[in-house]
């Protein structure tokens, strides 16, 4: 009997709810993430990528790749100027 009570509860629950439009639910910190319209910060790196859209994948990760070893060659002379070199 009790069983039944409970089950009873349960749908009623489920009715009214249902009735009423359904659980209140509060917006994860990630669906307010999703919600923001982030393409303000997105368009100024779509306009510098542009010049590149009509190059082959190959060419881009090459390019790519020249940047990074660039960039390492700029971290170490920077590095040597700051440490190694003596006025």
């Amino acid at each position: 009997m009790a069983h039944a009570q409970e089950l009873e509860k349960q749908v009623l629950a489920k009715t009214l709810l249902d009735a009423l439009g359904g659980p209140i639910e509060s917006p994860t910190p990630v669906s307010r993430l999703k919600s923001l319209n982030f393409s303000f910060l997105l368009r100024p790196l779509e306009w510098l990528n542009a010049p590149l859209n009509a190059c082959s994948d190959t060419f881009r990760e090459s390019l790519g790749k020249v940047a990074i070893m660039t960039l390492i060659n700029a971290l170490a002379i920077l590095l040597y100027v700051m440490f190694l070199r003596k006025h």
